[in-house]
């Protein structure tokens, strides 16, 4: 059964979420039966004097302001904290929420953000490896009493970490990833696939096909693996509000009109319905949408009152 989450995104005024916008839109989402909730892991904002929350200090405040909803970076950058810490930081939030983490887990990619930070920016090849060693880092101090582990970009001696996540193993590990290299690693380390929907259905099919080839290269059962698309959603009632929408925003994001349709989910409830759909025909069981202007809660609104019944 295919089931949604929400991230805090855009607004066409580019006013920056606040903290009491991105706590209204978890609160609500929670009321209106979403499963998940999820907040980028950035340092600062495309505006870089706009506000921009630091990701797992802002969920674990929302984890006490919610009490079903599960919570989740889009995705952690493995560059920003040691994977160490990391697993620290994600038992500490698993237990605080009630055992509510989604644990999502990506190699980065915002060099003016690592610039900015004075974080070291290593070729793609080498941020993969990182991912791998990290994924390890944190699957072993999430489930053995004393971690070691010594690897080529990261080691630990002897690691206690305590409390452990509720969640047993431990919390559900995904991979947002779009290459053929770290989707290698979702078959070997991770629980699902999380991918931003920047292409077709057909094309889609092509990345999927890569995932099932390399599953059966090692054995593992592909349908077991869940699988997530991450979409901007432009979504208002009749055809005719949707085209304000979008001229509303591609004036705000100097795009051409028609570029809306590239990358986006953009309609009416009918017409988004319709397009998710293929990709659930494909396997996706968790659709993540960038409302656009979603801190308004009316698109959420609409969203889960005419699209979610007709998926």
């Amino acid at each position: 059964m295919v089931k949604f989450g929400i991230v805090a995104w855009k607004t066409f005024d580019f006013r920056p979420y606040s903290y009491d916008m991105i706590k209204k839109l978890a609160v609500e989402g929670e009321r209106l039966g979403f499963e998940s909730f999820w907040l980028s892991d950035h340092l600062h904002a495309a505006n870089p004097t706009d506000p921009c929350y630091e990701c797992y200090t802002t969920l674990s405040a929302l984890a006490s302001e919610t009490r079903r909803i599960r919570l989740g970076p889009l995705v952690t950058c493995v560059s920003y904290r040691s994977p160490s810490v990391l697993a620290k930081m994600g038992a500490t939030l698993d237990v605080i929420s009630g055992g509510r983490l989604e644990f999502a887990l990506g190699a980065g990619w915002d060099l003016a953000e690592y610039t900015a930070y004075g974080i070291p920016f290593p070729p793609s090849s080498v941020r993969v490896q990182q991912v791998e060693e990290g994924l390890q880092i944190v699957r072993k101090m999430w489930t053995e009493a004393e971690s070691s582990f010594e690897g080529r970009y990261f080691t630990i001696r002897k690691a206690v970490n305590e409390p452990k996540p509720l969640q047993k193993p431990h919390p559900p590990i995904w991979l947002g990833t779009k290459s053929k290299n770290m989707l290698k690693l979702v078959v070997k380390y991770a629980d699902g696939w999380n991918i931003d929907v920047a292409f077709t259905p057909d094309i889609y099919r092509q990345k999927l096909n890569i995932l099932t080839e390399s599953c059966k290269a090692v054995g593992r059962d592909a349908d077991g693996i869940r699988k997530s698309i991450a979409t901007e959603i432009i979504l208002a009632k009749t055809e005719a509000e949707v085209k304000e929408l979008v001229d509303k925003y591609s004036s705000r994001f100097s795009i051409k009109p028609e570029d809306c349709f590239y990358q986006r989910m953009v309609g009416t409830p009918e017409q988004i319905a319709e397009k998710l759909r293929k990709y659930v025909d494909l396997g996706v069981d968790l659709v993540i949408g960038y409302f656009i202007n979603g801190h308004t809660l009316r698109p959420i609104e609409l969203f889960s009152e005419k699209v979610i019944p007709n998926i």
